[in-house]
């Protein structure tokens, strides 16, 4: 529901099994981001979007988490500008060597694929 008490019930899961270091939570509501921030300060947090704009640059900064965005709908020029922030950036998703290639060289270093091997 992303209620705050099921935010905080996962968070605690997390805890319990040792897990909140490795964990990532990602969401395409970035409410749900920020509410899980104001529960926990440290862990990993990614927000789902279409497009890299200003407004989740500004947020992502704010707020301390990453902007995971479609690889396909967001050009050289927004990711470097984003990069350029020093927000973290992750890249969804990506199953073509020549993608993963310009992403990487644009700085993203955190990718989601539905393939090991990119296809050639």
């Amino acid at each position: 529901s992303g209620s705050e008490e099921k935010l905080q019930e996962i968070l605690t899961l997390l805890e319990k099994y040792d897990l909140k270091d490795e964990a990532i939570i990602i969401s395409f509501k970035e409410q749900m981001i920020k509410t899980v921030r104001s529960l926990d300060e440290d862990i990993e947090l990614w927000y789902l979007c279409e497009e890299i704009t200003d407004y989740e640059v500004s947020s992502a900064k704010e707020n301390n988490f990453a902007v995971a965005f479609n690889s396909k709908k967001n050009d050289d020029e927004a990711i470097k500008k984003a990069g350029k922030e020093n927000v973290k950036l992750c890249a969804w998703t990506v199953d073509e060597l020549d993608e993963l290639e310009r992403l990487y060289n644009c700085g993203v270093k955190y990718i989601t694929t539905n393939s090991i091997i990119p296809e050639q």
